[in-house]
């Protein structure tokens, strides 16, 4: 009768934890919505973080072409953008007394 006890109380613990884990696991997709409405560019770059570390546990070949892809990519979009002054200029002492 004692084990029964205790199988009853394993049961009711095991319960409570996973109710514990559908919370979290909600909690975190409120956050996750919050927090594409304010930062999209951030959650987005998060969530392909995600997405190629568990790319690179499953496939590490796919995971290396994915990098790739996406390097060639940002060195193209980076090229076609139009050219910004890397350097500001210098006022001119002439430019100061104006």
């Amino acid at each position: 009768m004692n084990w029964l006890f205790a199988l009853i109380v394993v049961c009711v613990v095991l319960a409570i934890v996973r109710v514990m884990a559908i919370g979290l696991a909600i909690a975190w997709m409120i956050l996750l919505l919050c927090a594409a409405i304010r930062y999209p560019r951030e959650t987005l770059v998060w969530l392909l973080t995600l997405g190629l570390l568990g790319l690179m546990n499953a496939q590490p070949l796919a995971c290396i072409v994915a990098i790739g892809v996406i390097g060639v990519a940002v060195v193209i979009v980076d090229a076609l953008r139009k050219p910004r002054a890397r350097v500001s200029p210098r006022l001119t002492d002439e430019q100061r007394r104006r």
